[in-house]
């Protein structure tokens, strides 16, 4: 069936033997198939003011917009460009447990936010990493005080890239709780032995107990 205005050859709307409706195309390839070049042969839903719009821009590019830029929603979240073009995405603030942004087959991972201006990487429903407020890191703690905090073992390793390597050569800096002492040392996973540490090795003073060493190595207390 095929409605038209202005005569025959005018055809406008088309409904196959499918039910596949065509606006602008006498071929639908869909349900609803809407063919037109820019904003004025695509889809409008809503006022003038402030209208959806769903439209091609060329070949192989659409949009889909809202005219008056108040966003577009997703559930309780909404997507939002702002007078830049830059893309927003709204999102509830989330918990460890359930994170704003997450994955749809492992729904306990990914990122929230815990407070204004911060924000928490989560796994397995527990935070891992926090950003706060005045651009700490912590790793293993949501209350870093310093630029960078680690609240457990960090090991710096010989693997690709300097990444930490769970077998070779490492430098392990850690506190050890059950002693209530602090450590830094080497070693070699890979053979189980220990290796040589260098301190202040292009040069200088090495003060244990002093922060004005006048020695190589000068021990106070």
């Amino acid at each position: 069936m095929e409605l038209s205005a202005g005569g025959f050859d005018n055809q406008h709307v088309v409904i196959d033997n499918t039910g596949n409706v065509g606006i602008g195309t006498m071929s639908p390839g869909a349900l609803l198939h809407v063919s037109g070049n820019g904003a004025s042969g695509g889809i409008r839903v809503g006022s003038s003011a402030g209208p959806l719009e769903i439209y091609e821009v060329s070949g192989n590019l659409a949009n889909i917009e809202v005219a008056g830029g108040s966003g577009i929603r997703i559930g309780a979240g909404y997507f939002q460009a702002n007078a830049n073009n830059a893309v927003r995405l709204l999102a509830s603030a989330g918990t460890a447990a359930s994170p704003s942004l997450t994955f749809s087959s492992d729904t306990d991972t990914g990122l929230r936010r815990s407070a204004p201006d911060e924000m928490r990487f989560t796994t397995a429903g527990t935070d891992r990493l926090t950003i706060d407020n005045s651009g700490n890191v912590g790793i293993g703690t949501t209350g870093p005080g310093a630029k960078f905090h680690v609240n457990g073992i960090a090991i710096f390793g010989e693997g690709a890239g300097g990444l930490p390597a769970s077998v070779g050569k490492v430098v392990r800096v850690n506190y050890e709780s059950v002693l209530d002492v602090g450590g830094v040392f080497a070693y070699d996973y890979g053979t189980n032995t220990p290796r040589d540490l260098i301190l202040q090795n292009p040069g200088g003073n090495v003060g244990i107990g002093t922060s004005t060493p006048s020695d190589k190595l000068e021990v106070s207390g």
